[in-house]
């Protein structure tokens, strides 16, 4: 394998590594947004209500999490016909499945450039010395 070679192989590592990071870092702003605003009881102010739920000016008839799928908010609330519970979701499945997808891509991206560093079994040595030392025995 010539240098050019070499070179070009460790430059697409590089840019693999560093491609998949900033995916990551686009897929994990929109997930991070998502868990703050859900560290708060905003069920009343923002909704998403239900029409079966009993609405009322004190915090007691709605619950909030964070909902994972879809990626937003659920809000739990008190029935009014007294008879449990009714959720609601103010998850999107677009940006669900996008953010989803970045964070995958970024992982695999990070991985892949990673796991090409040490491909040629040097143990970290540059590859052309390597090769140039095997081609003079």
């Amino acid at each position: 394998m010539d240098e050019g070679k070499v070179s070009d192989h460790s430059t697409l590592k590089s840019m693999s590594t560093m491609a998949g990071t900033l995916v990551l870092i686009g897929g994990l702003i929109p997930a991070l947004l998502t868990i703050a605003a859900a560290t708060r009881n905003t069920c009343f102010q923002e909704g998403p209500w239900s029409p079966l739920a009993r609405i009322s000016g004190s915090g007691t008839t709605a619950t909030q999490s964070l909902s994972f799928l879809p990626l937003g908010r659920q809000c739990d609330w008190r029935r009014a016909d007294g008879k449990g519970t009714v959720s609601t979701y103010s998850g999107n499945w677009a940006e669900t499945s996008l953010t989803y997808s970045a964070l995958a891509v970024g992982f695999a991206g990070i991985i892949w450039g990673a796991k090409r560093k040490d491909s040629h079994g040097t143990g970290g040595q540059d590859t052309a010395q390597s090769e140039s030392e095997i081609a003079d025995r």
